[in-house]
């Protein structure tokens, strides 16, 4: 049966999960540190150390003190993310240092350094910050609509490359009946000529009068197959993410920018989108790219 698992070493700062160690458990709490190159999965996962960066996380609510490595799950909370990389339905970020967040939903108390947001649905800033880092408004950020996504890409592409094997096939069936037309004709000719009843070529004939009316189904099947229009699942999954996109909220609650700081928004079926609305909080800014398209360049804040 799933087993609970406590870990303990003598303060935060010491090792308490070793180099390599892989663990595996419905509830771990860890008091202390996670080494170099250990995987710890579970239903919850708490840490009040540091994660080494080539360290893994991967539950379904995932608590921890300093990640530095990687964290994936519905709920990740961290004190400090310094250059480590969440992935999570929500993330909730007391101090950001630097490092990667794919989210729904994130929320960072406060922001310095190169860190990188990527958010489907909001991003909220508690405190002045963000200096020198990056944040972007994608559908691809949330782990859920990225799997439908990317499956429904590969169907596509399946699709496509069936699609490419049925016309090459069709090609060389047109080929083949066209060679065999006048035979075709003549066979026929020969099965209604009765002297013809007796004659040594009667059954190559009958051979290939079947032999064409058979290639001729088979090109009939392919040219249905070729009919069938592919769903449109993915372009309407295109469209519903990009009307989300458009709801989505970058909230400073300080309206103070610091440094160079970039905000982008992705699409992912719009050629032209609507015109972007920017609030008073987000006039501080360096620069916002929508679509590709610098619109904002208003003065550093430092």
């Amino acid at each position: 049966g799933e087993v609970n698992l406590r870990i303990r070493s003598g303060s935060a700062d010491e090792s308490a999960v070793g180099t390599n160690m892989q663990i595996s458990a419905r509830h771990i709490e860890i008091e202390g540190s996670v080494e170099a190159g250990a995987v710890i999965c579970a239903r919850t996962i708490r840490i009040n150390g540091s994660v080494h960066r080539s360290a893994r996380l991967i539950a379904d609510a995932i608590a921890v003190g300093v990640l530095k490595g990687e964290a994936r799950g519905d709920f990740v909370t961290v004190d400090v993310l310094e250059a480590g990389l969440i992935h999570a339905q929500d993330a909730k970020i007391e101090r950001a240092v630097g490092g990667e967040v794919y989210a729904e939903q994130i929320w960072v108390g406060l922001m310095r350094g190169g860190t990188s947001l990527r958010a489907a649905r909001s991003v909220v800033l508690e405190g002045t910050g963000c200096s020198d880092s990056q944040i972007c408004i994608d559908p691809l950020a949330s782990p859920a609509f990225a799997a439908r996504y990317h499956e429904l890409r590969h169907q596509e592409e399946e699709s496509r490359i069936h699609q490419r094997d049925l016309k090459a096939q069709k090609q060389k069936l047109v080929r083949w009946l066209r060679t065999r037309q006048a035979a075709y004709t003549e066979a026929i000719g020969l099965l209604k000529v009765p002297r013809a009843r007796k004659s040594p070529s009667l059954q190559s004939a009958k051979e290939l009068i079947r032999r064409y009316r058979d290639q001729h189904k088979q090109l009939e099947r392919i040219d249905e197959q070729l009919r069938v229009q592919s769903p449109a699942e993915l372009e309407t999954l295109r469209e519903a993410a990009d009307a989300v996109a458009l709801e989505a909220q970058i909230v400073n609650r300080s309206g103070v920018w610091w440094g160079q700081s970039r905000i982008t928004y992705s699409f992912l079926a719009r050629s032209n989108p609507p015109p972007l609305v920017v609030d008073e909080a987000a006039q501080g800014v360096r620069c916002i790219f929508y679509d590709g398209q610098q619109v904002v360049a208003s003065r550093r804040m430092d």
